[in-house]
């Protein structure tokens, strides 16, 4: 059952290589629990790079510790290998520090995507500034757009919408905007499994439009309509992926994973 949410490590690359068979684009997420070495992180990052070249990455800066000549050198191996990179959105607390890194990061290198969290109020405002901050300086925006992954630690703030309906329409207003300015950003990746969201872009035939959903909650979007597919793969070993193998069980057992009832989940 835990293969379901998680992959083992020895068994990533059989999964990555089903996948693509399937025209499936795997996003692969290192899922572990807590990080109090951002330089192993670095290591172990570094080895999938190399391990796993052409392919879709995602990665918190947290986890390095927001060094940006870690970065810097985690980006240079990302360009050599050719793989993408999905800079992941946190929480709240960090998100600023998130942000003004991600900027830096993407004004150098264009196989980046910054994440946009659409149960933040300002979100929506945000998206638009930069789509327009990016076309007037040249610069792609590659765009990861989910709803949020952090609404525990998200909702003292105050900064969160109230209700899961707020939620949802600002999401899909973030969809109709990123379709208005198609020729304006890159690759947008449109991370949702809320089938009112899905059915905006599903029949998009654009290269650069992808809809993203978690392993073992696939169905029943991942296969309609024509937009391409990606699947989040988390990965790792079991000890240290118990606190997202809990949240995934308890995503699934509250029944939430496939009929877009919830509007804050990671995706």
């Amino acid at each position: 059952m835990l293969h379901r949410y998680v992959i083992p490590e020895r068994l990533l690359k059989q999964k990555v290589f089903n996948m693509k068979m399937k025209g499936v684009h795997p996003i692969l997420d290192y899922a572990i629990g807590s990080n109090k070495d951002p330089r192993a992180f670095e290591e172990s990052l570094n080895k999938v790079l190399l391990d796993f070249p052409n392919n879709y990455h995602i990665i918190k800066l947290s986890s390095i510790d927001f060094r940006p000549r870690s970065m810097s050198r985690i980006m240079r191996l990302a360009a050599h290998t050719n793989n993408s990179v999905i800079l992941e959105g946190e929480e709240l607390r960090v998100q600023e520090r998130v942000d003004r890194m991600a900027d830096d990061i993407m004004w150098h290198h264009e196989n980046v995507f910054k994440t946009y969290q659409m149960y933040r109020r300002d979100s929506l405002e945000r998206l638009e500034e930069d789509i327009l901050r990016f076309r007037d300086s040249g610069k792609v925006l590659n765009v990861n757009l989910v709803r949020g992954s952090h609404l525990h630690t998200d909702s003292p703030s105050g900064a969160l919408y109230e209700t899961k309906e707020q939620t949802d329409e600002a999401y899909d207003r973030a969809v109709d905007l990123l379709l208005s300015y198609e020729q304006d950003v890159g690759k947008v990746i449109f991370a949702t499994q809320n089938e009112r969201s899905f059915d905006k872009f599903a029949r998009s035939l654009s290269p650069r439009h992808f809809h993203a959903s978690v392993l073992g909650f696939e169905e029943p979007l991942a296969w309609k309509g024509r937009v391409a597919r990606m699947v989040r793969v988390p990965f790792g070993p079991y000890h240290k992926t118990y606190p997202y193998i809990f949240a995934r069980i308890l995503q699934d057992s509250l029944g939430h994973g496939t009929n877009g009832r919830v509007s804050r989940a990671r995706v």
